[in-house]
């Protein structure tokens, strides 16, 4: 299977590159750029307000974390040096879709909060009130 994935270049095998840029005989890596694709389309889709498409995102997200923990350690392999920047670019992604999460988050406390001020002095008929309606 492997085999068909390399393609003769000039009478050297090479590896052909995934539409992530990584190498597909490489499947951390190649997990990892996928990872980042997602991240990326998660950040656009909150900062866009879409909160409806994020249910699949959220979901396919997950997934992925999930099988990065699961991915066999290999013991002795040194990590090339575009796996580290790939790791690198995975928490920077990591890091800005926390504070994205963070910050809808917050919006929503605040909504959350003035609703419920609304919905009190809706229910409220002023009798316990200092101030007269």
């Amino acid at each position: 299977m492997q085999e068909r994935a390399l393609r003769a270049n000039n009478g050297k095998l090479t590896r052909p590159p995934t539409s992530t840029g990584s190498n597909v005989l490489d499947p951390l890596a190649d997990q990892l750029g996928r990872l980042g694709s997602l991240l990326d389309q998660e950040i656009a889709t909150l900062k866009a307000g879409q909160l409806g498409e994020l249910s699949g995102l959220t979901q396919r997200k997950l997934m992925m974390l999930l099988q990065l923990g699961t991915h066999p350690a290999s013991p002795g392999r040194q990590a090339s040096p575009s796996l580290l920047r790939e790791l690198a670019s995975i928490r920077d992604k990591l890091s800005r879709n926390l504070q994205t999460l963070q910050l809808n988050i917050r919006a929503l406390q605040e909504l959350s909060e003035v609703l419920a001020e609304c919905h009190r002095n809706a229910d409220s008929d002023g009798t316990y009130s200092i101030y007269k309606r």
